[in-house]
Parts: C-alpha cells; structure tokens; sequence
C-alpha cells in the first residue's frame, strides 16, 4: 500500500498541489520526509512502529515529541480541500440553475430526473 501512495496519490495530488502552490509565489518547497532512506526503511519497518491505535505515524510522533508539545502534533488533520459545495451553494449557484436547467438539457444524453434530484439533494456526502 506504501508504495502504492507514493506513486499514485503522493506523485499526482499532494506533491503536484504543493509545487503549484509554491510556484505560484515564488517559493520553494522541500519535501523532506520523502528522503528515499526514510520510505525504505519505513517500507521495511514493521507495522506496530508505522501504527497504533488507529493512529499512523507513530516512529514520526514520537520523534516529534521530543521538539514540538504534544497538543501541535496530536491536532486533528484540517481539510485542505476546495471548499466546492459551499461555492456551488453560495456564489456560484447561478451556473447550476443556468446549466443544469432542464429546458437546456437534451434529455437523449441526460436523465433529467437524475439531474433534478442533484440540484436538490445535497452536493456531496459528508465525510467520515
């Protein structure tokens, strides 16, 4: 599954979002926890030192309490996300009634009751 992460999600979503971010003011992001030393030993480590409790990062909190309070380290991860429902519900509800109107969609490519029962129900689920 690691490796799977790094390649996939690591490679195509966080890092490429960093690095636009980071270019986007002329800065320069170093992302050194992605030395390769670390990833293979914490590919060779066992599972009890990546995880606990349903907790990961484990061998990284501990070594982390020895520098940063322990409240810093265990705050729960905040969403980076685009806060996309928010913007479809509030500033940008006009381009959902515009598009989604059912006078303009052609119903040979489009259910038309499916895309009613979007525009009613909320955009999307809340997540776990």
């Amino acid at each position: 599954m690691m490796s799977v992460d790094y390649k996939t999600f690591m490679c195509d979503d966080v890092l490429t979002k960093v690095d636009y971010a980071t270019m986007g003011f002329s800065l320069k992001g170093r992302a050194s926890l992605l030395s390769h030393r670390i990833i293979e030993y914490l590919a060779r480590a066992f599972v009890d030192l990546k995880c606990k409790n349903n907790k990961g990062e484990c061998l990284l909190r501990k070594i982390l309490y020895k520098y940063l309070p322990k409240e810093m380290i265990d705050n729960p991860k905040s969403d980076s996300q685009t806060p996309l429902e928010k913007c479809l519900k509030g500033d940008l509800k006009y381009l959902i009634e515009k598009y989604l109107d059912e006078k303009r969609l052609d119903s040979e490519i489009f259910n038309i009751q499916e895309v009613i029962h979007f525009k009613v129900r909320p955009f999307f689920r809340k997540r776990c």
